[in-house]
């Protein structure tokens, strides 16, 4: 409020969100219309600035769907899109704050109080004559900037004169390691543009590991550092450019440089991935890049996939062309999901197995054989594993033979079972075409179904966290986080994480699990297990099974509680004595009694609720066909 107060008597009109929104007001649309309109962005960065618990998934929201948030970074992200001044006042000890290192690593801070910044004076208080000197600086910052508007004009019509006679420009984004791909490139577009790469005028490479900024004295400025000329290049450039091209590697994503560059440019301009190792994403660099067009070395059509894709950015035939390519990811979503569900018509009983792709340990592999093991004990479980890597394979073969088994010591057979498979592979068209010696098994085996799927990776991997309700995630890799977070957050499904190193959850990724929650009413001695180095392949094996148990006995009782939520508001409309009989006596399709939980579950038997809704649905199109067919044959007559 000082600070406010202070702007105010130099003449400038202030908005302060806390005193601005009122009660009852949008204050996503407040706050949207506030930074639009300003010129002027003064973030006061305090200790607790932009640690918003549910930051990432609201960034990604809001991107996604244009749904604003109170989030920081989110605030500080939309200045920086539309081109505002940004003017942080610092009330830290350090410059960048921890938390938005990168977004504020190239900007200018004032300090709240000058002698605090040197140590002469340890009061946190904020004083009037603080918020003066502050207010004072800011103006100064604010002159800086003006420009006359002949100036303006000039600027204008010389970057429209150059726009005419010069070719588009593409920006390349690489680490100085990959200059041999960068040369490929640039071969390749040189002809039909004006090529330039950060490699050109960056000689080295600020490293991750840098050294926080001196706090000497009251207005932080990098503008002498070589580095940030070197970033004021790129901004220009990438502010002229029509896309930008990202080699993305090991190195490239251990630079700090690298960081800047990326979240510069996310949302701000199109941009292509170009993979140049077998090193996977970081989970920072997946949450910004995941949406864009990526292309890997070690295709040999690399370079034609990329100048195809470039000259689509360059020259699209229309705004409606464009548009149709970014929604049709939706549809073939959707059929994938209409084809798991007319294919596994039992969704209940399904779980899904997701596992790290490598570095698997001793430890890790036998905790694998001892869930696949364990989990044929469920007599009615399906499993469905996605593609083929060594956590599916140990699993699914352990399995197969726990299956095998238990067939014959009952006396049943293998084959007669095969009818009713009770894993399916899920697999994608170009993985069918291989001669791997692990899909041959698969395939060959009377107990499993192999479903062949359309779409791109992250096409499948979207319809499946829809689809199955439960997963159990073998290992602690990131490798997988994306899956994961479908599951989890965009989905509301649940996670059995199995952390066989022994590392915190959390730790492993940046969001919570649903299975931390106390509502599933878990042993405590299976969660112990889940994460315990020192439990033993069987014991955590028995305890992934007690959990599904429970999370599967969950999700029917709250099916349950709907269907049968549904028939009585149906039939209140016709009777309401019907209400007081389905409450006494309970006896109603989908019904899924305390009785039946507990045969369900000492009987190795998932439940299953049986939903009459597609009954109802079959019965509507055989009456219709009835009245289509009299009413073709009276016609006829």
């Amino acid at each position: 409020m000082i600070l406010k107060r202070e702007l105010y008597t130099l003449g400038f009109s202030v908005y302060l969100d806390v005193d601005e929104i009122r009660t009852g007001s949008d204050w996503q649309d407040s706050l949207n219309n506030a930074v639009k309109c300003c010129k002027i962005f003064l973030p006061l960065i305090t200790p607790n600035y932009g640690k918003t618990k549910w930051t990432n998934r609201e960034v990604r929201l809001m991107f996604k769907s244009l749904i604003l948030n109170h989030s920081y970074q989110f605030k500080i992200k939309l200045a920086d899109m539309l081109n505002k001044k940004i003017i942080p006042i610092n009330f830290l000890d350090q410059w960048p704050p921890d938390c938005l290192a990168i977004q504020f690593s190239t900007l200018q801070c004032i300090m709240w109080n000058e002698h605090h910044s040197n140590g002469d004076d340890q009061s946190k208080a904020w004083r009037e004559e603080y918020g003066k000197k502050v207010a004072e600086k800011i103006v100064e910052e604010i002159r800086k900037l003006r420009m006359p508007k002949e100036a303006k004009f000039e600027k204008r019509r010389q970057m429209k004169r150059d726009k005419r006679k010069e070719k588009h420009l593409i920006v390349i984004s690489s680490h100085p390691k990959q200059q041999c791909h960068v040369d490929d490139i640039k071969a390749s577009l040189i002809n039909d543009f004006e090529v330039w790469s950060t490699t050109d005028e960056i000689e080295s490479i600020t490293s991750l590991e840098g050294p926080k900024i001196s706090l000497e004295s009251d207005v932080i400025n990098q503008n002498n550092s070589c580095g940030n000329r070197n970033f004021k290049m790129f901004e220009t450039k990438v502010a002229a450019a029509k896309l930008v091209i990202v080699l993305a590697s090991k190195d490239y994503f251990e630079c700090r440089t690298s960081r800047q560059h990326v979240y510069y440019c996310e949302q701000r301009v199109s941009i292509i991935l170009v993979k140049c190792d077998e090193f996977p994403f970081p989970s920072w660099f997946e949450l910004l890049m995941m949406d864009e067009f990526c292309v890997s070395v070690t295709d040999g059509n690399y370079i034609k996939v990329m100048q195809q894709r470039i000259d689509f950015i360059v020259n699209p035939t229309s705004e409606r062309e464009r548009q149709n390519e970014q929604n049709a990811h939706e549809p073939q979503e959707s059929n994938l999901i209409d084809f798991l569900k007319e294919n596994i018509p039992i969704l209940d009983t399904c779980v899904y197995v997701l596992g790290s792709l490598k570095n698997l340990d001793g430890r890790s592999e036998e905790i694998c054989k001892a869930i696949g093991k364990e989990l044929a004990k469920l007599r009615n479980l399906t499993l469905i594993i996605n593609g083929v890597n060594k956590t599916n394979e140990l699993v699914a073969k352990s399995f197969i033979e726990a299956k095998k088994l238990d067939a014959n010591s009952s006396g049943e057979g293998f084959e007669k079972n095969a009818l009713q498979p009770s894993l399916i592979h899920l697999l994608s068209l170009d993985h069918s075409k291989s001669n791997d010696c692990n899909i041959q098994f698969m395939n060959s085996t009377p107990y499993c179904k192999t479903l062949l799927l359309k779409g791109t990776e992250k096409e499948r991997e979207t319809a499946i966290a829809r689809v199955f309700n439960t997963c159990i995630l073998i290992g602690e890799n990131s490798e997988e986080i994306f899956q994961v977070e479908e599951f989890l957050l965009w989905n509301d499904h649940n996670v059995i994480p199995v952390i066989s190193r022994g590392s915190a959850l959390n730790d492993c990724f940046h969001f919570p699990f649903k299975m931390v929650e106390e509502s599933f009413n878990i042993r405590e001695e299976d969660r112990r297990n889940l994460v315990d180095r020192e439990a033993s392949p069987e014991q955590v094996a028995k305890s992934v099974v007690e959990v599904v148990k429970i999370v599967k006995k969950c999700i029917a009782s709250y099916k349950t509680e709907v269907i049968n939520s549904n028939k009585l508001s149906r039939k209140s409309l016709k009777k309401r004595k019907t209400q007081e009989k389905l409450i006494e006596g309970g006896e109603c399709e989908g019904m899924y009694s305390i009785a039946t939980e507990k045969e369900n579950l000492s009987d190795n038997l998932l439940p299953v609720v049986e939903n009459d809704s597609e009954e109802r649905k079959k019965k509507a199109i055989g009456k219709w066909r009835m009245i289509r067919r009299l009413t073709m044959f009276t016609s006829r007559r």
